[in-house]
Formats: structure tokens, C-alpha cells, sequence
């Protein structure tokens, strides 16, 4: 598509879902305001309810709400990519974006009500708007995706296209293109690393070789160029960027491989430098500032409540056994910084000096330790530790800066000496107080290497929305005490 055709579709969709939103907000008080969903919804639920649903409320005290939900809503569909019609881009992408968005949207509308303590709108209204809203949005994407596919299957908005090499990264392109028809290239031939003497290659004509790209693209109405060749020719990949720029021609490369099983690379420049930079973990900034911005905002939700507990489970503490209430000991997080970390004090004084008499029993293999029925928890802390209570402190390492919500658990500096130096890619993200392991299993999965496998799956898979994900298992996982 072209860029004006593609901003003009964009402003459609985005001008479409400021009246989704409308539609979605008067059609679900109109439904919640309903006698029958009332009554029918009291009949449902009649045992699970703590008192029966009311409707006759008026639309004008939610109405203020609007100027809230109509920029969150449409900055959220953009974070999330739901503006971006790619010609390769898949109807599952489209659910996956719709769908984050809504979450994300109805996470941030019910901490609004929590912070404004507008208790009295109706949970029912908005969980009705979000699933209207969601749905019509899905089907509107829907359809303009499918409407832009079937316009390139029939031959309009596609793009005229060439390959630029003839080993099997251009054989991947090629198939990747004829494939997916629905893309909109149509490939007019092939350019070959060299000269050759075939007429047609791959099935596809040969139109010269690199020597003769210039000639080639001046003569012929290519749109896109896919540049697949060989690695390491960069005089040649030099030349035809060269000759694509002063053309204006499109074009995409394949990318050589630099034997780097992990990282992924960016261009940047420092001054007048241009380099590549190459990362292991997530680079998106405007992700990194949304999960920081998660960890405080859940973190000051729960503070109170950490409050509560501390001054409950202070008294008992120091009732049940000597010592102070909060343990502390250094650990490391991002890039082998350290800093002090919190928890609940669950162990008898002098625990420490214990360790080489219960050492043995240790149940995990590796670097780490993890002794079961350990004789120097007490019996405050066993409890605390069931329903990981004794982890709460660590918001206020979390409120620091220090540790996140979710990431790797923080390790002790004498654990990270026994590291292996592809195990030290744990700390290349700050630590957490949740993760994968924790919510798959964690007490089932007693050797190191299959946990710190996980961190380092979290750490490659990392997004927003898998945090999410997490915390939701962890919460689960904590109301059944398994944590």
C-alpha cells in the first residue's frame, strides 16, 4: 500500500473507533440499564452475588468518563500496533493487539474508579463496554484487512518486485512471496550474485546480474527490491542501496547472520558514526517506560496493604521467636548491581550460622539452595512462606528501582560466582519478585538449570503483556497457597 493510501486507510480505522467507542458506551448503559439483564443476571447468579444488580442509573454520570476512555483507547490501539496494516501481517496479530489493548484498557479504567473512589459506576457497564467495544473494533480490522487482501488478489495495490540473489536465501524469499499471494508482489525476475547463462533460475526469469542492477532497474518498473544474498558482500550491498536510493526504490534485506544465537541488533549513530548495536534483551523504550510505570502503580496500590500485613506479621514475628522483624541481605539485579533486599524475617536468629548442619538436605541442584522442612524456619515462618507473604517488603524494593514485579528472582553475589558466562545473561534484566518458574511449577523444578532456563525464556520472550500474564498466574497460585 502505498504511504498516502496507508495513512488514509489508518485515519479511517482510527476516525471508525472513535465511534466504536460511542456506540460500544451507549449500547452496553443501554443493555446494563435494562430490566431484563437485571433480572436475568440476578437469576444467573442469584448465589454468587453479594447483593442483586440494580439498573435505572443515569447515562450523565458516566458520560465524564468519555474524556478519559477516548485517548486511552486510542493511544493504547497504537502502543499496541492495531493501526499498523502491514501487507504481511496476519488476522491472529490483529486479535492479539485488539485484545491486549481492551485488557490494558480495563486494567487502567478500574484503577481510575480505585483512585478516584468513584465506587458507585457499575462493573457490569464496563465490562459490557469493553467486550462491545472489542468486538466491533475486531471486526472492522477484520474487514478492512480482508477487504485490502482481496483488492491485491485481484490484481490492484500490489507492487512490482525483484530478488537480488540466487542461493537459498533468495529460493526462502521467493517461496515466502509466491506463497502469500495476498502480499501484493508480483516478481518480475531475478538479479544473480554473478553472471550466469540461464534464461530463468528458480522458476523465475533472470533479469542480469549485479553488475548490471543499474541497467536493470532503470528499465525496468520494479517497486521493491529483496536483497538476499550471500554474507559478507557489502561493497555489493553498498552499490545497490546506492542505486535503489537515487532510483526510489524500495529496498528489504535478509539479514546475514553474525553466528549470535540471542542478540538482535539496531542502527544508531554517535555523532557522525553510524554502528549497529547488538542487544539480548527488549529495546523498546516506550515498552520498558510502560513496565517501570506498571511496577509503581501497582506497587503504591499495594502498599497499603504491605503496611497492614508488616505491623500483623511484626507482632507475631517477634511473639513466635528473637529478632528483628525484616531480614536483609545483598543481592544483585541488572548488570551485577547491588542492593539490599527485604523480606519478612521466617528463620530463627543465627540461621546463618546454621547452614553447614542442614546443608545436606539440600533439594535443588546447582548454585542454589533450597532446603525442604528446613528446621530453622519458625512457625510464624512457615506460614508466611505458604502464602509467600514474606516476599511483600520487597514492594518497597520494587518502589527503589531496584527489583521490578516480575524477572528473574535476585541472586546472592556467592551464587553468581559459580556462574557459567551464558548463566550471567540472568542479570541482563532488573530482577523480580515473580517469573516464569515461580508460576510453572517452582517447587517442582528442582535443578538450576531448568529455572534459569525459564529466566532466560522470560528474558528472550519479554513484553508487556507477559508480565501481565504472570502476575494473573501468580495471583491465582496465591489464593490456592501454593506459592
Amino acid at each position: 500500500m502505498t504511504k498516502k493510501y496507508e495513512q488514509a486507510v489508518r485515519e479511517f480505522v482510527r476516525l471508525a473507533d472513535v465511534l466504536i467507542i460511542f456506540i460500544a458506551f451507549y449500547c452496553a448503559y443501554f443493555v446494563r440499564n435494562h430490566p431484563w439483564f437485571t433480572d436475568s443476571m440476578n437469576w444467573l447468579f442469584a448465589g454468587m452475588l453479594p447483593l442483586p444488580l440494580r439498573y435505572e442509573f443515569h447515562v450523565e454520570n458516566f458520560e465524564k468518563l468519555l474524556w478519559f476512555i477516548v485517548p486511552l483507547w486510542l493511544f493504547l490501539l497504537s502502543y499496541f500496533k492495531s493501526y499498523d496494516f502491514e501487507r504481511t501481517g496476519t488476522f491472529y496479530s490483529t486479535l492479539k493487539s485488539i485484545f491486549k489493548a481492551h485488557v490494558a484498557g480495563g486494567l487502567a479504567i478500574a484503577s481510575y474508579i480505585f483512585f478516584t473512589s468513584q465506587l458507585d459506576y457499575r462493573r457490569t457497564f464496563f465490562i459490557l463496554f469493553i467486550l462491545i467495544s472489542g468486538l466491533l473494533m475486531l471486526a472492522l480490522r477484520f474487514v478492512v484487512q480482508f477487504g485490502l487482501r482481496a483488492m491485491r488478489m485481484r490484481g490492484r495495490n500490489r507492487y512490482r518486485a525483484a530478488i537480488i540473489g540466487n542461493g537459498e536465501k533468495a529460493l526462502c524469499a521467493l517461496v515466502e512471496l509466491t506463497r502469500h499471494q495476498y502480499w501484493g508482489f508480483v516478481i518480475d525476475g531475478i538479479i544473480t550474485e554473478n553472471p550466469i547463462n540461464e534464461e530463468k533460475l528458480l522458476g523465475m526469469k533472470v533479469l542480469g546480474s549485479l553488475a548490471d542492477v543499474e541497467k536493470i532497474l532503470r528499465k525496468t518498473p520494479v517497486d521493491d527490491v529483496f536483497v538476499a544474498m550471500d554474507e559478507g558482500k557489502y561493497v555489493e550491498l553498498k552499490q545497490i542501496l546506492r542505486v535503489c536510493e537515487n532510483i526510489g526504490v524500495t529496498v528489504h534485506m535478509v539479514p546475514d547472520k553474525y553466528d549470535l544465537e540471542i542478540a538482535k541488533s539496531s542502527l544508531g549513530s554517535m555523532g557522525d558514526m553510524e554502528f549497529v548495536t547488538f542487544f539480548t534483551v527488549q529495546d523498546n523504550p516506550a515498552q520498558r517506560f510502560a513496565k517501570r510505570a506498571l511496577d509503581i502503580a501497582i506497587s503504591l496500590m499495594l502498599l497499603p496493604l504491605v503496611a497492614v500485613v508488616y505491623a500483623a506479621a511484626g507482632v507475631a514475628i517477634k511473639i513466635d521467636s528473637p529478632g528483628p522483624v525484616i531480614y536483609q541481605s545483598m543481592r544483585l539485579t541488572r548488570n551485577r548491581r547491588q542492593f539490599v533486599f527485604y523480606k519478612l524475617r521466617t528463620m530463627e536468629q543465627g540461621a546463618e550460622e546454621k547452614f553447614e548442619l542442614v546443608s545436606q538436605r539440600n533439594t535443588l541442584h546447582g548454585p542454589i539452595v533450597k532446603i525442604k522442612d528446613d528446621p530453622r524456619v519458625t512457625r510464624v515462618g512457615r506460614f508466611l512462606r505458604k502464602w509467600s507473604i514474606d516476599e511483600l517488603p520487597q514492594i518497597v524494593n520494587v518502589l527503589m528501582g531496584d527489583m521490578s514485579l516480575v524477572g528473574p528472582r535476585p541472586p546472592l553475589p556467592e551464587e553468581v560466582d559459580l556462574y557459567s558466562l551464558p548463566q550471567l545473561r540472568k542479570l541482563s534484566m532488573p530482577q523480580g519478585i515473580t517469573g516464569l518458574w515461580q508460576v510453572s511449577g517452582r517447587d517442582d523444578i528442582v535443578r538450576f538449570e531448568d529455572r534459569l532456563k525459564m529466566d532466560l525464556q522470560y528474558i528472550d520472550q519479554w513484553s508487556l503483556w507477559l508480565d501481565m500474564k504472570i502476575l494473573f498466574k501468580t495471583v491465582f497460585i496465591l489464593f490456592r497457597g501454593a506459592l
